[in-house]
Formats: C-alpha cells, structure tokens, sequence
C-alpha cells in the first residue's frame, strides 16, 4: 500500500492521508509527520526484534561502502516502513509512504552498491526506513540515481542506480498528483 501526505511546507502539518493506488479516503492522520498505519506492519516479529544499531561515520569512500554491506542494507531490510520526500519540498508537495513487503522489496531491490566516483550533485529526494516510529537509516539520492546513506561525518556516495531514481520519481509523481492542490 502506498499512502500519500500532503504538507505544508517542509515541517508543516499534513493536512490530509489517501491510498494513493485506491484513492480511497483513510482515517484521519496525526500532525505527527512520521505517524502511519499500525495495519501496514509487514515485518516479522523476528525482524523487528533485531537490534539496528547506530549509523556509523565513515572514514572514506571505501569504508562507507563496507558499512552499507555489512550494517546499514540489513537494517533496511528490518524496516517495516520507508518514507520518500522531495529533498527540496516547496508548499503542497506530499511525502509519500511505502508499507507493504512488496513496495520494501521493490525499493530495496534498487539500492545497488557500487564503487563509482562521487559526482558534485545536489540531494534530490530522501528515503527514511522506520521500525515503528523510529527512523532507522536515511539516504540521499541525487536526480541521475547516485546515492548514499547519511552519516555523521561525511556522507559519501556508495552506489548509483537509475532504477532508484525511477522508483522514486514514479511515487513523488503519484504521491503530487493525487489530490495535491
């Protein structure tokens, strides 16, 4: 299930929920921005028993790619929900959120790492994985796919998937177009 918020601002209020694939009305959401739908939990009590540690800082290129294999993939792949918004949000523009094994799947599917020279880009959109409510890795992504986690220090560029640029352009388009004013 995909569900879209509009918002007002970058921080403002939602003002409303739709099921952006059924465009049918939902309960009232919370003015909380991360709040969602207990029912859309996917993930196995199992999963979401796991311990995610911390996002770690990276000394290079190199070593943030290590981390992303061996931390930062699985504990995506524990999130039980993940939020996509534009990196630049101008009044009315909606969040849109992603709950549901196959839209995880389809989103994880496109987070190829890869070692490519980092480019002088601009962050385009952004993707928070949530347990719960609580955020638990978030990525940059830039317009032609590049993309990377978010650390503490440096967040360097780990991979570069145009299908990631895709997937993301194709649920901002959605989330916009559905009922945004």
């Amino acid at each position: 299930m995909t569900i879209t918020r509009l918002m007002i601002g970058q921080n403002g209020p939602i003002l409303a929920c739709l099921a952006a694939a059924a465009l049918v009305a939902l309960p009232a959401c919370s003015s909380h921005e991360d709040s969602r739908l207990s029912s859309s939990s996917t993930v196995s009590k199992a999963k979401t028993s796991a311990v995610v540690g911390p996002v770690k800082p990276a000394k290079d290129q190199a070593d943030a790619i290590r981390l992303t294999q061996q931390e930062d993939l699985p504990a995506v792949d524990s999130a039980e929900w993940a939020a996509i918004k534009s990196a630049r949000p101008r009044a009315g523009e909606k969040q849109t959120i992603i709950a549901g094994a196959a839209g995880l799947k389809a989103l994880r599917a496109t987070l190829v790492v890869r070692d490519v020279p980092p480019s002088a880009g601009e962050n385009w959109a952004l993707v928070t994985w949530y347990r719960e409510e609580k955020p638990i890795r978030t990525i940059w992504v830039f317009e032609s796919g590049e993309w990377g986690f978010e650390r503490p220090t440096t967040s360097h560029t780990v991979g570069k998937s145009p299908e990631l640029a895709a997937l993301l352009a194709r649920h901002l388009a959605a989330g916009n177009a559905s009922g945004a004013k």
